[in-house]
């Protein structure tokens, strides 16, 4: 695997932090992620400009996913062969289901 590259890394920590929570402001995220103030606010300035991130309507400084994040995420669920995945994960399921505990018992120990 390559180098990674931070500034990509701390734009993507931003995008994460939305997973929790609908609304963040960039202090937040500053305070949130220990990022620099400035840096935090470029970031925050070019996620918006390229649509990964959306002002929140009527809630001056306060951003929301954006309409990008949905056309990747809907571009990912159009791949996702769901049944091709079921196969790939089954037989290790099985596998894992198939110990002589959950044989006697028939229940899996977690």
């Amino acid at each position: 695997m390559g180098r990674i590259v931070p500034a990509l890394a701390r734009a993507l920590d931003i995008l994460e932090l939305f997973i929790d929570d609908e609304s963040l402001s960039t202090p937040e995220i500053v305070a949130r992620l220990g990022l620099p103030r400035t840096s935090g606010h470029e970031l925050v300035s070019t996620l918006v400009a390229r649509s990964y991130l959306a002002p929140v309507p009527g809630v001056p400084g306060r951003f929301r996913l954006g309409v990008r994040t949905f056309q990747l995420g809907s571009a990912y669920a159009a791949q996702l062969d769901l049944a091709r995945e079921g196969r790939c994960c089954c037989p290790a399921c099985r596998r894992r289901r198939s110990t002589p505990a959950t044989r006697a018992t028939g229940r899996s120990r977690r």
